[in-house]
């Protein structure tokens, strides 16, 4: 079994846990960061992490395609896989905690007005208070 990861986020420490359990199933595992950077012997592959549009257009060999992203429909059309008896699936769920913790800064950042106040002392404006948002509670 041929696994390609197309991922450039990865550090060694989940290359080398990915690697320990393709071995105990006997699967080759490569790693690159894009398809053109994919060697030869795996340009037919069975599955597929990541964004492997082209291979799962042309190769009839594969037998999984997992996206990181939560969206698939693009995917879901007539003549996206060489295989249409491909499984496909998609990490929806993972960014759940990221998302959430992104929304949170970014409320916080425009409630205190940091990006201004940032501008600001970049400047060396000085004087202005930051808004707190127990005050915008009470109508302040």
């Amino acid at each position: 079994m041929k696994i390609v990861i197309l991922n450039q986020m990865l550090q060694q420490y989940h290359k080398d846990k990915i690697l320990g359990i393709a071995k105990g199933i006997g699967a080759e595992v490569c790693f690159a960061e894009s398809e053109s950077a994919i060697p030869e012997e795996f340009a037919a592959p069975d599955i597929v992490y990541g964004f492997g549009m082209n291979i799962a257009k042309t190769q009839k060999s594969l037998k999984w395609l997992c996206v990181p992203s939560a969206g698939v429909d693009y995917l879901m059309k007539p003549g996206v896989f060489a295989n249409e008896e491909c499984l496909l699936t998609n990490s929806s769920g993972a960014y759940g905690v990221s998302i959430s913790e992104h929304m949170i800064a970014v409320s916080l950042m425009m409630m205190r007005r940091l990006t201004e106040f940032h501008e600001e002392t970049m400047n060396q404006q000085w004087g202005k208070p930051l808004k707190y948002i127990v005050d915008r509670q009470k109508g302040y």
